[in-house]
């Protein structure tokens, strides 16, 4: 599990967000110094009351707190799109204060199948990464005790094909790039005439309404 995502993780981050130590957040809380030092470890449940004594003493969601959204204020908007598509509060707002530019560029490359072919490379690439750093782990150990060559050892568990796996992805993620650059070059005009042409059409009709 990810820690930034649990409930001890984020009393944690708010605790040291307001500058308190896990004392001062205790007698916020009404509650033994050592509550809090096992609601931060995760090794007690936290309960619905202090739950919502936490919320509005940070001023926060409870669905926060709990874990439930990456939205601090619980947004519903905000809540729905990261239910729904996985897009947490920050590539939310992060995507909202894109340039018009920048947000037709999202679209050309979530409508893109190369776009994809970039996710899956990246993937491919942090295995091969993980790979490699579990084989060093396991040749080191066996240097230390001085056995075998460790060219052997690097066949033997897979570090060398690991790494080019890595070298393969890197210099596939690159023409991919290339090609993706090259018709996002070609589309750009239309792509921002579009939607240029769909704002001024909306314009129009709030125009016309009024």
């Amino acid at each position: 599990m990810n820690r930034g995502n649990t409930i001890g993780s984020r009393i944690e981050f708010l605790r040291k967000k307001s500058k308190l130590t896990q004392a001062e957040l205790a007698k916020e809380m009404s509650v033994k110094r050592e509550t809090v030092v096992q609601w931060e470890s995760n090794t007690r449940d936290l309960k619905t009351a202090a739950t919502v004594k936490l919320a509005e003493f940070f001023d926060v969601s409870a669905d926060y707190i709990l874990g439930l959204t990456s939205d601090i204020k619980g947004d519903p908007n905000v809540m729905a799109v990261e239910k729904r598509l996985g897009l947490s509060a920050m590539s939310q707002e992060n995507v909202t204060n894109s340039s018009l530019a920048e947000t037709q560029l999202i679209n050309f490359l979530l409508c893109n199948d190369d776009f994809y072919s970039i996710l899956s490379r990246l993937n491919s690439y942090a295995v091969a990464e993980w790979r490699s750093d579990a084989a060093r782990h396991i040749i080191d150990d066996h240097l230390k005790h001085g056995k075998v060559d460790a060219m052997l050892l690097a066949n033997e568990h897979e570090l060398l094909p690991a790494e080019t796996i890595k070298r393969i992805n890197l210099l596939d993620i690159s023409e991919i790039i290339k090609t993706i650059a090259e018709k996002w070059t070609e589309n750009r005009e239309r792509y921002l005439s579009d939607i240029s042409y769909s704002r001024l059409r909306e314009g129009e009709e709030v125009e016309s309404d009024g």
